[in-house]
């Protein structure tokens, strides 16, 4: 196996499809892997993609996921990709039903 360092240097594929400036920064218009992690400062992976497309993350902020169904580990509460709700109990300070001309319709 060949090993090499480059210290304060670009490197970039001669057609221009890949490169790693000086700073570990990378640009591919492919990358393969069996997997993509970010690790934070005590070695503790916070971000994850398997190569089978499943993503792994501590928090999730803000953003849209789209399609998909959510859900917590014990599966207690669920919403689909149609924003249907199953859960076997929701807490709230009030609850309102809209229909879709915005009229509330039912409030607790």
């Amino acid at each position: 196996m060949l090993h090499s360092t480059l210290t304060r240097r670009s490197t970039e594929h001669t057609d221009g499809s890949f490169s790693v400036d000086a700073n570990g920064n990378v640009d591919a218009e492919t990358v393969k892997s069996e997997g993509m992690s970010v690790v934070d400062e005590d070695g503790n992976t916070t971000f994850q993609v398997l190569a089978n497309g499943d993503v792994t993350a501590t928090t999730e902020t803000g953003g849209t996921v789209i399609g998909q169904t959510s859900r917590n580990t014990n599966t207690r509460f669920s919403v689909d990709a149609n924003g249907n709700v199953d859960a076997e109990t929701v807490k709230s300070e009030g609850m309102s039903v809209v229909d879709e001309d915005g009229n509330t319709t039912f409030q607790v």
